[in-house]
């Protein structure tokens, strides 16, 4: 039997700063087809659009042929190697995924895990990279003056006149700096509990039964 590594990735979406990212291992027995949906629970997506691999020139996905039943030990990947993954061929999310390291698989491995991160996953269907950076900082602008306009309304004693229906409904829910490594790594054990039915990896596509508590 060939010698079973752990691959461990750091992943992050081009064209944000700061880097939206996740650092994560996987066995590299891990196929295409299921390091997609991985990157979707990681990175915090919810699956609903075509995604695509760049892998050493050829591309594996959602609108291409090349077998996605591949293993990424089959890509022979070194340390430092790179590809990228874009979700969503409107709005062009495109995430570079970086090798940090590879090591020997000693011991039991019995689901990805994160092992870092650092903020939320964008809004679907803000519009992509440029524009999601744009609508951050319209909501803190929003914020600050909502919050101004409280405290010249207590001052002067008065109930505060705030029109919630003007703005979006996320900027009142959407934390662009929150990161839950552990509601995530609860999310991908559950996923892995469910991992005995061999037509499971096509059926699968709302994770939100995953993440509920």
């Amino acid at each position: 039997m060939a010698e079973r590594n752990l691959i461990q990735f750091k992943i992050h979406i081009l064209g944000i700063s700061p880097q939206i990212l996740r650092r994560f291992v996987v066995c590299d027995s891990t196929s295409i087809a299921q390091l997609h949906h991985l990157i979707q629970m990681v990175m915090g997506w919810d699956g609903y659009f075509l995604h695509k691999f760049h892998i050493w020139g050829r591309f594996y996905g959602s609108s291409f042929s090349n077998d996605c039943e591949v293993p990424l030990s089959h890509f022979g990947f070194k340390e430092k190697d790179k590809f990228t993954y874009t979700y969503n061929f409107y709005e062009f999310w495109e995430h570079e995924l970086r090798i940090e390291k590879i090591s020997p698989l000693d011991s039991p491995f019995h689901y990805p895990k994160v092992l870092a991160g650092k903020r939320a996953c964008p809004i679907e269907g803000i519009g992509g990279a440029k524009y999601y950076e744009e609508a951050i900082t319209h909501q803190i602008l929003w914020c600050y003056d909502m919050l101004q306009e409280l405290a010249e309304s207590i001052e002067d004693k008065k109930f505060p006149d705030i029109d919630f229906d003007e703005v979006p409904s996320w900027y009142l829910t959407h934390d662009s700096e929150k990161f839950e490594k552990s509601r995530i790594n609860k999310a991908l054990k559950k996923l892995y509990q469910k991992n005995g039915d061999p037509d499971f990896w096509y059926t699968l596509g709302d994770y939100s039964e995953f993440f509920e508590e």
